[in-house]
Order: C-alpha cells, then sequence, then structure tokens
C-alpha cells in the first residue's frame, strides 16, 4: 500500500508536514526516512478504506490535508474533519512525531 499525506496552509502556510509510506518504509517531510513499527503497520491496517467517500469542504485559513491513498485522493481541513479522515492523519502525523523525536539533539 502506498500512502501519503500532505499538510499546508495554517498560520504559517507550511501545514505540519508529510509523511509517504511505501511499503515498511515511512518518508518524513521529504528528508527522513525511517522503518514503520509493528504497531503502525497494525494501526495502519485497521484504518478504514475511503474509496468512494466525497472528499469533505476546505475551510479558509485553516490546516489543509490531502491524503492519497493507493492512487485514491482526498483533501479536507482541520476546522470539520470527519472522524475516518481524522483517525487517518492522526495516525500518519504520530508516526512523524516519532521518527522526529528519534532525531539527535543538536545541543
Amino acid at each position: 500500500m502506498k500512502i501519503e499525506l500532505i499538510t499546508s496552509g495554517g498560520v504559517t502556510g507550511r501545514g505540519v508536514g508529510t509523511v509517504k509510506i511505501e511499503g515498511s518504509d515511512a518518508v518524513i517531510d521529504g528528508t527522513m526516512t525511517a522503518e514503520l513499527t509493528d504497531a503502525e503497520e497494525a494501526r495502519l491496517a485497521c484504518l478504514p478504506i475511503l474509496r468512494s467517500t466525497r472528499s469533505p469542504h476546505r475551510t479558509p485559513d485553516a490546516i489543509v490535508y490531502t491524503l492519497i491513498v493507493d492512487g485514491h485522493r482526498w483533501t479536507w481541513s482541520d476546522v470539520a474533519a470527519p472522524p475516518d479522515f481524522a483517525n487517518w492523519a492522526r495516525t500518519l502525523l504520530a508516526i512523524r512525531e516519532r521518527v522526529i523525536g528519534q532525531l539527535p539533539s543538536s545541543m
């Protein structure tokens, strides 16, 4: 399964990061690569399939999320995210946070 979450907008206009999953690898913000944990793979496998659902409406000045799963694309904002879409975003952004948290500190 190929999965990508892209975010944009918000106060900075840059969103909150990106996550791309291919096989058991996660690419974070286009620069960091890490292997998924067994728990992360299991969580991704349990997320609902969003095949024929219409994309929710975007809201100005909000963070915009674009989720691509095996070529299917949905876009929504953080203001009115349907639960299934929010679950996908939370799961993928938690993987991003784990990988970023493993980076060595420069201090």
